[in-house]
């Protein structure tokens, strides 16, 4: 019967393909639920925090629909963030760099040109696209 190879993992010796699994399925749903919830917040109570910061109506619903937009994003973000192996297992910070610049730099800001200008969803297509 062959072993398999083990490595360090989190606290004890252990099959890497099931920690892995594991960690990462946890690390999801944690990140699901914190930042559902922190986006449910800020949907829900988007004008109040926007009034705080200023009183103005038209900045007050430029804000709260910006807000809102965003935050509708979060857990999905994140859940892709916590599964992703290159993000949760490598030490090194080059690769997890180079993945936001151009996931950034190649993808959503030409969506979010596309968005704004051509199909003319203006600043709200900005925010969909963010």
């Amino acid at each position: 019967m062959a072993t398999r190879r083990r490595r360090w993992s989190a606290r004890t010796w252990a099959p890497v393909p099931r920690a892995r699994r594991a960690g990462r399925g946890r690390a999801s749903f944690y990140n699901l639920v914190l930042l559902g919830s922190v986006g449910l917040l800020f949907i829900a109570f988007g004008d109040v925090i926007v009034v705080r910061s200023n009183a103005d109506p038209v900045i007050v619903g430029f804000g709260t629909n910006a807000l809102r937009i965003i935050s509708a994003g979060f857990p999905v973000l994140r859940v892709r963030h916590g599964r992703d192996p290159v993000v949760t297992e490598r030490a090194t910070r080059a690769r997890p760099t180079l993945i936001n610049l151009f996931c950034f730099w190649l993808l959503e800001l030409p969506v979010a040109w596309l968005l704004r200008k051509p199909l003319g969803l203006a600043r709200k297509g900005v925010f969909i696209a963010g």
